[in-house]
């Protein structure tokens, strides 16, 4: 799934988890870096990363309340997220 999102993408941060996920321009799209979600480029970033928000839990406690309240926007909620897909689909038949 490069430069794209799956339920796990909206799962963790709707159940308030900290997100640190692979750089993904449609995740990107949905939780802005370093306000809502955290992402990494290569195993070395990933690494650094996890180093820093394990030092860091206010920020690391920050991500995830913002990721929260974002995954549960209308537009990011399974009903519009299905409504979406199949509106796709139909368009393409």
């Amino acid at each position: 799934n490069k430069n794209a999102t799956n339920m796990k993408t909206f799962e963790i941060p709707a159940a308030r988890g900290f997100m640190l996920h692979e750089n993904s321009e449609e995740a990107r799209r949905i939780f802005t870096e370093d306000v809502a979600a955290a992402y990494f480029s290569d195993l070395k970033d990933l690494y650094g990363k996890i180093d820093f928000f394990l030092s860091n839990e206010d920020k690391r406690r920050s991500l995830a309340e913002i990721g929260y309240v974002t995954a549960l926007e209308e537009e990011n909620t399974y009903k519009e997220r299905v409504a979406a897909a199949l509106a796709t689909i139909t368009n393409k038949l």
